[in-house]
């Protein structure tokens, strides 16, 4: 875990993790210090999390190949198949999730933001409208605050910042 130093006037902390679609996926992400002071963050998912990853008809693995930092990022890869998929969903529904055992990694409450960079890429011309969607399920998915992701762009890091005052039960 990597901490920075604690800004003054902020009374709760920045969080820090990861997710998405053939993404690149930077959890060591760091803010851009022309763009804020330093802020105290927790990095979530590292690539150090990848083995820990479920995903269906994809794959999460570590990759030093297409990185914003330098540092390795987590990859999540879809392989797009029209034709086969998981029997439940012939079609596809490709998807990774990873659960947080650590109790002190699962309360967010004193925490402002989750945070991470994406990288999308894909071999169609454009993204679809909802390239993908996230889903945290907190504490469980009955009580799961979902997003679509609709700012990713192909071919571009892109930062998605979450304010968890918008995540309901992030205790």
């Amino acid at each position: 875990m990597n901490d920075l130093n604690r800004i003054c006037s902020l009374p709760r902390r920045l969080a820090v993790a990861a997710l998405v679609l053939d993404v690149f996926i930077n959890a060591s992400a760091a803010l851009e210090p022309a763009l804020e002071p330093a802020q105290e963050h927790r990095i979530v998912f590292g690539p150090d999390s990848a083995a820990q990853w479920s995903a269906a008809e994809s794959t999460v693995a570590v990759s030093i190949a297409r990185t914003r930092t330098g540092s390795p990022v987590l990859h999540w890869h879809v392989t797009v198949d029209h034709f086969a998929g998981e029997a439940a969903y012939p079609i596809g529904w490709p998807r990774a999730h990873c659960t947080l055992r650590d109790a002190a990694a699962r309360d967010w409450s004193e925490w402002d933001y989750f945070q991470f960079w994406i990288y999308t890429d894909s071999t169609r011309d454009a993204l679809p409208r909802e390239p993908v969607g996230l889903a945290l399920h907190v504490p469980d998915k009955d009580a799961a605050y979902r997003r679509p992701l609709t700012e990713l762009k192909k071919g571009e890091w892109v930062q998605v910042r979450i304010p968890l005052s918008e995540v309901p039960r992030r205790g």
